[in-house]
């Protein structure tokens, strides 16, 4: 499968990242949407083995009490 560049004419002005992020974060729930170095990234939700991963490093921190406002 190939990709050809495809322009429209531009009427109105162009979304901000910002409203580009923000239209995407509703278009795609779950999926997590940054803005990094001045680009728009887009990383898709974290699959079993990550969210076990995650858990396993976040089990001594809350246990720990380092959660919540209070630990910033």
């Amino acid at each position: 499968m190939s990709a050809a560049a495809v322009e429209h004419p531009c009427d109105d002005e162009p979304e901000t990242l910002l409203e580009t992020a923000n239209r995407l974060t509703e278009q795609l729930p779950g999926h997590r949407v940054e803005i990094i170095g001045g680009l728009v990234t887009v990383a898709p939700p974290p699959d079993g083995p990550h969210a076990k991963a995650l858990t396993a490093l976040m089990v001594p921190f809350l246990s720990a009490g380092l959660h919540g406002e209070e630990s910033n």
